[in-house]
């Protein structure tokens, strides 16, 4: 089941757990990808879903955690093996991720700091927080966007 967490900045934010939603394309269109990772991940699972959402609305892949970086790569890496392996035309798809940037900061930028493509409908889009590991991180993406609806900046 997909979790809804709320509303922020127009933007519907819903949480889901790799594991459970790896092997279906979510009802969601017109969304950006938050993946969260602190430990390592089952990448076939990582793939399979990653395949769905190229396919299915993706428009930005945003990586955190501590392996951030691996996830960005690995995304990065599946756009490239389907546009030469399987003949996918160009995959329009701004990837982002890194090691450093605390789980505030990151999450904060799926609402004010997206680099999605032009023609995409920027009213309604939708933010998919993704436990990649297979931690809970829904109550303190929820305090996160509690905070956010109060005009509070994270530090960087």
């Amino acid at each position: 089941m997909i979790d809804k967490i709320g509303i922020h900045f127009s933007k519907t934010v819903y949480y889901i757990e790799l594991e459970k939603h790896y092997s279906e394309p979510l009802p969601i269109d017109n969304w950006v990808c938050f993946a969260i990772s602190n430990h390592d991940f089952d990448i076939y699972q990582f793939e399979t879903f990653s395949k769905n959402a190229i396919s299915n609305g993706l428009l930005e892949f945003k990586a955190q955690g501590t392996m951030g970086e691996s996830l960005h790569h690995q995304f990065d890496e599946i756009m490239v093996r389907l546009e030469i392996n399987e003949g996918k035309p160009f995959i329009n798809i701004c990837t982002t991720g890194d090691n450093d940037s605390d789980l505030a900061n990151a999450f904060w930028e799926c609402f004010y700091a997206s680099t999605i493509p032009e023609d995409a409908d920027w009213e309604n889009i939708n933010i998919v927080c993704v436990s990649v590991d297979g931690m809970d991180y829904k109550q303190e993406l929820e305090s996160l966007k509690v905070k956010f609806e109060t005009g509070w900046i994270p530090d960087e």
